[in-house]
């Protein structure tokens, strides 16, 4: 009798085992297949595209559609606002009439949440002039003029004279405040390409400094900022660190007008490899200053429709519409005969090229661009940067051998 119970409670804990196995490889599968059929609620991490164009495209090409984008409102001091991100077509369809008829749009930036973390651009190290390892170090941080300007520079561990980016701040701004925002240093150091962040003169707010360009708003006065900023060049060469011959300009609002500015310059004129301006504030004084440029210079413009400050369309006097004083900037630095209606690069990008110019001349307008340096992780008063990633093109730019706009190779 104790023999059969044995072997009947055996059996039954047999059975409910194999009840319990299936029973989980049921779950299993009935899982799996959940996970299979079930669509995601989170959308693909997608970065955008950068089309390298023909350079210097002469005649007028059709305009690419692009796909319709989430709307994302940018809310300023005045309250939030109706502007949205828009398509490539929309692009082309307001720099087409921006220099017939302006849009008067509220001043005061845009915030917004942080834009995520890109990683840094992929860029071939430039292997600089023969030098004793780590010799630049001592070239890392801030240099003081013989006039009392300082500049900053960033050399890392770069061991002899290397290209070069000047990156020159906007109003009220500092030498560490555009590097944060711009975020160039590491991933140049990493290139073999030094950085440099002049200094402007202080602001009568007293508040960060401006440079002196002679425009009617965002901007100091009585200094020749010129002549501080050849110093300031002058002081960063003299390091033995920097090629002077490979050296690109670029600058962002109030420092963009000063960059433009500096091409046109008799002083500094023929210097730069090229000239990259974000966000000008450009007024007829500014650009008035290229009318007896001496010197032709690859020029890249980069601005953004969303830019409630330096507002693209204009409607800020005495700032000018920024297809405006290009269209102006190109015939005067570069001698182009016209600049054509725009071509689409990608779904944020339009680009409009200067034709029959003696140097490459590009504005690339960003539909979802702010007032701040566009496709970083981060913008200047919680301001969301454009989606077109500019530090990547312009570390390329400026390891290549020769000179030439971001977007032509």
């Amino acid at each position: 009798m104790h023999l059969e119970l044995t072997r009947l409670l055996r059996a039954s804990l047999a059975a409910a085992a194999l009840i319990a196995a299936a029973s989980c490889t049921s779950a299993r599968n009935g899982a799996a297949v959940g996970a299979s059929t079930t669509p995601s609620t989170t959308p693909a991490a997608t970065s955008p595209r950068f089309v390298l164009p023909p350079p210097e495209a002469s005649t007028t090409l059709p305009l690419a559609g692009a796909p319709a984008r989430s709307t994302i409102a940018a809310v300023g001091t005045d309250g939030p606002s109706t502007d949205a991100p828009r398509t490539s077509t929309a692009v082309a369809a307001t720099t087409a009439a921006s220099t017939a008829a302006t849009t008067a749009t509220p001043s005061g930036p845009a915030t917004g949440p942080s834009a995520t973390t890109r990683p840094a651009p992929a860029t071939t190290r430039v292997q600089p002039a023969a030098g004793p390892a780590g010799s630049c170090a001592q070239t890392n941080g801030m240099m003081t003029t013989p006039s009392g300007r300082h500049v900053l520079l960033r050399a890392g561990d770069l061991s002899g004279p290397s290209p070069v980016i000047v990156v020159i701040h906007g109003y009220t701004g500092t030498p560490t405040g555009i590097e944060t925002y711009a975020q160039l240093t590491s991933a140049a150091n990493a290139a073999g390409i030094a950085v440099a962040y002049p200094e402007g003169s202080p602001t009568t707010s007293g508040g960060g400094f401006g440079w002196s360009t002679g425009a009617g708003i965002f901007a100091t006065a009585g200094t020749d900022d010129i002549a501080a900023l050849a110093e300031m060049i002058a002081t960063i060469t003299a390091t033995g660190c920097i090629d002077p011959a490979r050296m690109v300009l670029t600058g962002e609002s109030n420092g963009g007008a000063m960059a433009l500015e500096a091409a046109c310059s008799a002083e500094l004129a023929g210097r730069f490899r090229e000239v990259v301006l974000v966000n000008p504030a450009v007024d007829d004084t500014v650009v008035g200053r290229c009318a007896t440029a001496p010197v032709p210079t690859p020029l890249t413009v980069v601005a953004g429709l969303l830019d409630r400050t330096v507002p693209y369309a204009g409607g800020r006097p005495p700032l000018l519409a920024q297809r405006e004083w290009f269209a102006r900037a190109a015939a005067q630095l570069n001698q182009c005969a016209s600049v054509d209606a725009g071509q689409a690069l990608d779904a944020h990008v339009v680009r409009t090229a200067g034709t029959g110019c003696a140097a490459c001349t590009e504005l690339l307008t960003i539909d979802d661009g702010t007032h701040t340096w566009p496709g970083t992780s981060r913008g200047v008063a919680g301001l969301v940067p454009g989606s077109f990633d500019l530090d990547a093109p312009l570390l390329a730019r400026t390891a290549s051998a020769t000179p030439g706009c971001i977007t032509t190779g």
